[in-house]
Formats: C-alpha cells, structure tokens, sequence
C-alpha cells in the first residue's frame, strides 16, 4: 500500500520540497562528476569516441561491422559532440544520461507516491554506486538506464489509458 501523496504535501512546505531536490540533484551531480576520468577510456570506449568522428551514415556501417549494440547510442552521441569531440564533454553524455534517470524516476514515484517517496528515491539514485559508474562510462548503459525508467513511467500510463498513443510511446522507447 502506497502513501497518500496529499499527506506529505500538507506537512512540509513546498520550498523545502524544492530546497532538498536541489540539493539531492546537485550531490547526485558532483559525485558524478568527481568519479569522471579516473580510469581513462577503454577499448569499447575508444570505439565509442571514434565513431562521434563519423557522419551518421559511417557510424551506422562501423556499429554493424565492430560493435553488437544498435547503433542508436551512437548517433545520438555524435549529435552530442557536435560543440566538441573532447573527451571530457563526450563523457558528460553519459552524465546527462544519469541525471536524466535520477530526475525522471524521482517524477514517476512522485505521481505514483508523492514527493516524499520521490525525495527517497532520488537519494537512493543519487549515491548509486552503478548509476555513478555508469555515468563516467563512455557506454550506451546510462542512456539505458534512462530509457528503462522512462519505459517505466510510459507503461504505467498505458495501464492507466491503454489508448493506441499511449501503445506507441511506450514502443518508441
């Protein structure tokens, strides 16, 4: 049995709501950002850097021929890049990634427990040892992250209105 999320709303004024999701975001953020480069890139890393030097059509060919992921990670790391091919900004791809999955899953306990539950939750995402790692991967696997969470929340949209809209975005992602 979930909390009423009317309850916690009555409690606690929203601007300390406001006050501890910036600050559980901007941990989530740093230590996302202090773990950054401390091992350097790797093989699949590499690959993944090389291919953000493509034009979309070369990194669709080089995904099919040197890699077993579909090439979507890949694209819309070159799309990234575009500002920049460093390093240190492509990794911040998978940085955004992570805090996409912290934010998006913190709004869908929101609207299934309230904010509360959300501000836990957050937390939770925040200090996760596999949620930080995986931001300071060069890899598709935070942007996966991401994609499952907002599958999630698509999903439970369709349980709620199961309209063929609602079918589609949940396909699409």
């Amino acid at each position: 049995h979930l909390p009423d999320p009317a309850l916690s709303k009555k409690t606690i004024p929203g601007w300390m709501w406001g006050l501890a999701a910036l600050l559980i975001t901007s941990l989530a953020l740093v230590l996302r950002y202090r773990a950054l480069g401390v091992d350097g890139l790797w093989q699949d890393e590499v690959f993944g850097a090389s291919f953000a030097n493509l034009n979309p059509l070369e990194v669709i060919i080089a995904v099919l021929r040197f890699d077993i992921h579909p090439p979507f990670y890949y694209l819309q790391l070159k799309l990234w890049s575009l500002p920049s091919v460093t390093d240190g900004w492509l990794l911040a791809n998978s940085v955004a990634w992570s805090m996409g999955a912290l934010l998006v899953a913190a709004y869908g306990v929101y609207r299934l427990a309230g904010p509360a539950t959300a501000l836990l939750a957050a937390t939770l995402l925040a200090v996760s040892g596999s949620e930080i790692y995986y931001a300071t991967e060069l890899r598709m696997y935070a942007m996966i992250s991401c994609l499952t969470v907002i599958g999630w929340i698509r999903a439970e949209r369709w349980i709620d209105s199961p309209e063929p809209r609602n079918a589609v975005w949940l396909v699409v992602v």
